[in-house]
């Protein structure tokens, strides 16, 4: 304590002894040396805080990094989405140093309240939009308790800081994890969720159990696929009598092949039994052995592969003047 107070009283004689203008040259140089430690600091507290390019000073970041920078959100910074508490960055840092792991782990919570800052407060009209959405409605509406409290990042961040959907994104957390597509030439191509559900669709006014009504896959879903327009080239929207909903008889995550058509399942059809047409069929048969698909109109000519005698039987009758079978009768000559 003694040797502390006799340099400060021997650095007290040097200022008193020195002249005016030196006085004010060390305050100046005092002040711009302070200055520059200052500015100094704060752009690399800046750059450490705000800068996103910062965390390629970590190797593990550069992919995360690079993902991020192809993102809607390449204009904001980290710490905008990741707010760490010291101690939380502290801890990150040593084992960084200390660790040097291999890969990124889980590192900083994202809560909806942190993404509703920019989509909801930020941008209320637009917010509403999506909000209404048949997707989002289904999922932040719906009464299942697994999705309750659901999380944004729980489906934007399966590619993580790109928030771009891709083919895990619905089927990540145990969602959907059996929706693989078996239906044809489409079991062998990756295709998104979203390619043939409508998860952007309009539907403020529909109940929640309805919402699934507009993410069935309609035919402009469908026809955005090459190989399907030239296939259905023929096919005429404006008479089809299901609308162009094509998800209402084919279902590709359970069917096989084309032909294994709904018709008669659900509410579509049930009462087929009830038309006079359908009378007397033995055997009930695939919907599309008599209705052309696609367009549904029935061919004449499709009668006589299973009516193969009646032609004969109706000449008989004339010839003989007998009457004419009827149709059920005439069921007697199938096969």
């Amino acid at each position: 304590m003694r040797l502390l107070q006799q340099i400060v009283d021997w650095l007290r004689g040097q200022w008193v002894a020195l002249r005016r203008r030196w006085r004010m040259l060390f305050i100046g140089a005092c002040a711009v040396a302070f200055t520059g430690v200052a500015m100094a600091s704060y752009r690399a507290y800046s750059y450490m805080e705000h800068d996103p390019r910062f965390c390629t000073s970590c190797h593990l970041m550069e992919d995360a990094y690079n993902r991020f920078r192809r993102s809607a959100h390449a204009r904001i910074t980290c710490h905008d989405c990741h707010k760490a508490t010291r101690a939380e960055q502290l801890h990150q840092l040593t084992q960084v140093i200390f660790e040097n792991p291999t890969d990124v782990k889980r590192h900083a919570h994202v809560p909806n309240e942190r993404c509703a800052t920019c989509h909801v407060e930020g941008d209320p009209a637009r917010w509403r939009q999506i909000a209404a959405t048949a997707g989002h409605r289904i999922h932040l509406e719906s009464t299942d308790s697994a999705l309750r409290g659901i999380e944004c990042v729980r489906c934007h961040s399966a590619n993580l800081h790109e928030f771009a959907p891709v083919s895990r994104t619905c089927g990540q957390a145990g969602c959907h994890t059996n929706a693989t597509i078996r239906l044809g030439a489409m079991s062998q191509v990756e295709l998104h969720c979203t390619t043939c559900h409508q998860f952007l669709a309009e539907a403020p006014g529909l109940a929640v159990d309805s919402l699934g009504r507009p993410l069935t896959p309609h035919a402009r879903q469908c026809l955005s696929c090459h190989q399907m327009r030239e296939r259905l080239a023929e096919l005429d929207i404006g008479r089809d009598p299901h609308r162009g909903v094509c998800g209402d008889c084919h279902n590709p995550h359970t069917q096989r092949t084309a032909q294994e058509i709904t018709c008669a399942t659900s509410q579509c059809h049930v009462g087929w039994r009830q038309v006079s047409f359908h009378v007397g069929v033995p055997h009930p048969e695939q919907c599309s052995r008599c209705h052309e698909p696609h367009s549904w109109r029935v061919d004449g000519q499709n009668c006589i592969r299973c009516h193969r005698n009646i032609l004969n039987e109706w000449r008989r009758a004339r010839v003989l003047g007998a009457e004419a079978p009827s149709p059920i009768r005439a069921e007697a000559t199938l096969h």
